[in-house]
């Protein structure tokens, strides 16, 4: 006859919480070293309540007494140590170390690696599945290989078809269809010039070295130091438009005039002279002279200042 082991069960303690009256197992309770069960009169969800009620009714009592404590704190080394400890062990738990695999470099990888150098680093990295890119990167200069960017690769490999990538739409074209050492085709060229910003930013940079727009600016930023104002209707506009109809002349000499700025070229560079210095810089009063002719007139009449201009030659002339 077989032997029947009998398994007996612990009997499981239950006490009887003193504030909710309900009898539950005694882990339910906390331990209290000064009663003869050694644990608590009251359950620990009972404690819970009853601690919070009292930090409700004592709630400045309780903040100052944590504020205490937290400063207390803060100024113990030994706490602040374990604290750090703590959150060492809870940060390994969580993130455990894995074991580094080294990854050494033969001949043959060497060669393999100097046989396929033209290809891009992802295309690389997938002959070397163990490496990363940083690894092959300091390998190729360990190595002395010069290894072209993705972009240069990819465009070379596009040329030899005789194709090239637009950078606007993106698409691979001809090379016909590009302007010479262009990665922009004709097309979308041609597009993205009629937009107005680029009209707009385009006539600005043709006026940064504009003579015009410069001796225009000059009057313009010069207005309350004794020189007579200019007019609403003489702006930017009205002033090119005159040196057109002048030919880029100037009106007293027929000199013709620089459309770009050149430094001290006072002979050639346009200046904006008054026709009648007792008026302001209005429309009608004004035209295209010379930077030096303008100085040589200063507040001269033009009657006058041609006169003494023809008594000038005429002397010269008898010399």
């Amino acid at each position: 006859m077989a032997q029947q082991t009998l398994i007996l069960e612990p009997a499981v303690i239950t006490q009887t919480c003193y504030n909710c009256k309900e009898t539950k197992p005694i882990i339910e309770f906390r331990k209290r070293k000064s009663r003869k069960s050694g644990y608590g009169t009251l359950c620990k969800s009972c404690q819970r309540l009853q601690s919070l009620e009292y930090t409700r009714r004592n709630y400045e009592k309780e903040k100052a007494r944590w504020t205490t404590k937290n400063l207390k704190r803060r100024d113990d080394e030994m706490f602040q140590k374990r604290r750090l400890k703590r959150a060492k062990e809870r940060y390994r738990e969580m993130h455990p170390k894995t074991p580094k695999i080294g990854y050494h470099w033969t001949d043959e990888l060497d060669n393999k690696l100097r046989e396929n150098i033209h290809l891009t680093w992802s295309e690389l990295g997938d002959l070397f599945p163990n490496r990363t890119h940083q690894a092959l990167r300091t390998r190729c200069n360990k190595l002395k290989l010069n290894h072209l960017s993705d972009c240069q690769i990819l465009r070379a490999r596009l040329e030899a078809k005789g194709k090239r990538k637009c950078t606007i739409c993106g698409h691979p074209k001809l090379i016909e269809r590009f302007y010479k050492n262009n990665y922009q085709c004709k097309e979308c060229m041609k597009e993205y010039r009629q937009r107005p910003e680029v009209k707009k930013a385009k006539r600005k940079r043709q006026l940064n070295g504009c003579a015009y727009k410069r001796a225009y600016t000059y009057i313009k930023r010069g207005q309350g130091n004794g020189r007579k104002p200019l007019s609403k209707g003489t702006t930017l506009k009205y002033v090119l438009k005159l040196a057109k109809q002048q030919d880029h002349k100037s009106a007293i000499s027929g000199k013709s005039l620089n459309k770009t700025w050149t430094p001290n070229d006072d002979a050639n560079n346009p200046s904006i002279d008054r026709i009648d210095n007792n008026k302001g810089y209005e429309q009608g009063n004004i035209h295209w002279v010379t930077t030096q002719e303008n100085k040589m007139r200063r507040d001269y009449p033009l009657t006058e200042f041609y006169e003494i201009c023809k008594q000038i030659t005429e002397h010269q002339t008898k010399l």
